[in-house]
């Protein structure tokens, strides 16, 4: 005969619902970001993935680390990415199936600065200074300009 447990009460504030800005998770199990290489290689599996938490009880789910513009390109590391609408419809299906489940999806944006090697977009980096990087002294990066408009 199978064991029946109960939880302790100083646990039952996990499962209460908490208010983060205008949404309320439903509970406090919150699945940060994490690389499970799937990225945008694998955008149904990426879906998947985070789906079976959604479907477990987490009250959100999060994306691994998503580089923001063709200038953070990290191949080739595998990650998440956000580079154009293909790259938003990607991701639109892990947020499609963490709600049919009831929960929330977030997404973790990166951008690596003088680290990026721009291996698939073949875009030198771009940073706020032209410093070389710390972990490949080859890379130099483009030194980020704020736009000014004329006068």
């Amino acid at each position: 005969m199978a064991r029946r447990t109960r939880r302790d009460p100083r646990h039952d504030v996990l499962f209460e619902p908490v208010r983060i800005g205008p949404k309320v998770l439903r509970n406090r199990f919150y699945q940060a970001p994490h690389c499970s290489g799937l990225g945008d290689v694998k955008p149904f599996s990426q879906a998947e993935h985070r789906a079976v938490k959604a479907e477990g009880g987490w009250a959100a789910v999060s994306t691994e680390y998503a580089p923001v513009s063709p200038e953070s390109d990290e191949s080739p590391w595998i990650s998440a990415r956000l580079w154009d609408a293909a790259d938003a419809a990607n991701l639109g299906l892990m947020a499609e199936q963490a709600h049919d489940f009831g929960s929330l999806a977030a997404i973790e944006l990166h951008h690596a600065g003088a680290h990026c090697y721009g291996g698939e977009s073949r875009i030198w980096p771009l940073a706020p200074s032209q410093l070389a990087s710390d972990l490949n002294m080859h890379i130099v990066p483009r030194r980020w300009r704020r736009r000014t408009s004329p006068e």
